[in-house]
């Protein structure tokens, strides 16, 4: 890696310079030796006239702490550049599901299950799937291994109504679905901000 170029690109830039036999810890650890002589002589005019250190010790004290917080900058950006790949990912899959027959279903399922006080949610993985539980299924100790979002219910105001003419429950809910579309998107979408 040219040095010179380590404060114009961004992490994951840098990070995929890295040569894929070489473990992180190992890369940022080259990487904090090289820039240790990169900036060596502004580390060193740190050093002040200390009655109780050496300079020599200042200096290996100095050397230290620089290298150990450009390791410790290295591992946050690397866990932040996780997770910000993680919720770029599980964003993508909440479109997709957004966008699918299991949304409304969910919904749908959610809308029946609140009348008895239940409802449903859907657990998004970060491989691109997804899949609707009864909220019952989920309970205190379920691990989750993607993220868990409640599926909002349809407002079943007027359902009464709307069967005394003779449609059907399922006209009612499309009808209703196609209605707030916008806004049971917006709703879950929020739920994974």
């Amino acid at each position: 890696m040219n040095m010179d170029d380590i404060g114009s690109i961004s992490f994951d830039e840098f990070y995929t310079q890295k040569p894929t036999e070489m473990s992180s810890a190992d890369y940022f650890e080259q990487t904090a030796r090289e820039l240790e002589h990169v900036f060596y002589s502004d580390i060193i005019s740190m050093v002040s006239p200390d009655n109780d250190r050496s300079s020599e010790e200042q200096e290996i004290e100095l050397l230290e702490q620089f290298h150990a917080d450009v390791i410790s900058l290295f591992q946050c950006e690397l866990s932040l550049s996780i997770k910000e790949k993680r919720i770029m990912t599980l964003k993508a899959t909440l479109e997709t599901f957004l966008k699918s027959d299991d949304f409304k279903k969910g919904v749908i399922a959610s809308t029946r299950a609140s009348w008895g006080g239940g409802g449903y949610s859907v657990e998004l993985f970060l491989d691109g799937s997804w899949r609707v539980l009864d909220n019952n299924q989920i309970g205190n100790k379920y691990e989750a291994e993607g993220v868990i979002l409640r599926l909002p219910p349809l407002n079943s105001n007027g359902l009464t109504e709307w069967l005394d003419t003779g449609e059907s429950e399922e006209d009612f809910f499309n009808q209703q679905f196609d209605n707030e579309y916008e806004e049971l998107t917006q709703i879950i979408r929020e739920s994974l901000d």
